[in-house]
């Protein structure tokens, strides 16, 4: 379920596509919320 669920240009921008549940754990990781 997490394979085009996100995109992240190098400007830093976010690209989300569908619902992306996942990345609240991979962003966490990340420093990011």
């Amino acid at each position: 379920y997490r394979r085009a669920v996100a995109r992240i240009h190098a400007d830093g921008e976010v690209e989300f596509r569908e619902d992306p549940l996942w990345f609240t754990d991979y962003y966490r990781r990340e420093g990011i919320e």
